[in-house]
C-alpha cells in the first residue's frame, strides 16, 4: 500500500506528529509507522513509497508488558533509539 492510499484513508482526522500506527502482515505485527517522518517527507514522494519503506521494524520497537509499571516503561522508551527506514 502506498503512503498516499494509507494516508488518504485517515484524511480528515487531526493527526499529531508523534502518532504511530501498527503495521500488520497476515494478522501479525511487523512494525510501526510513525507519522513524523512521513509528514517531513516531500509530498511528491508519497506515491512512490510504501508503508514498509518508512516503518520502524518490530525488532526495533521496545517491547512493553501491559502489567509493567509505567515508570519502568517510560525508562525503557527513553533509552530506545529507533528510526524508520528511509
Amino acid at each position: 500500500m502506498t503512503l498516499s492510499l494509507r494516508l488518504g484513508r485517515i484524511a480528515g482526522v487531526e493527526i499529531g506528529l508523534n502518532w504511530s500506527w501498527l503495521v500488520e502482515e497476515d494478522g501479525q505485527a511487523v512494525g510501526l509507522l510513525p507519522f513524523r517522518p512521513v509528514a517531513e517527507m516531500p509530498r511528491r514522494e508519497w506515491d512512490d513509497k510504501h508503508v514498509r519503506d518508512c516503518m520502524v521494524e518490530q525488532h526495533q520497537v521496545p517491547q512493553l508488558q501491559q502489567d509493567e509499571p509505567a515508570i519502568d516503561a517510560l525508562g525503557e522508551l527513553g533509552e530506545a533509539t529507533v528510526s524508520p527506514r528511509r
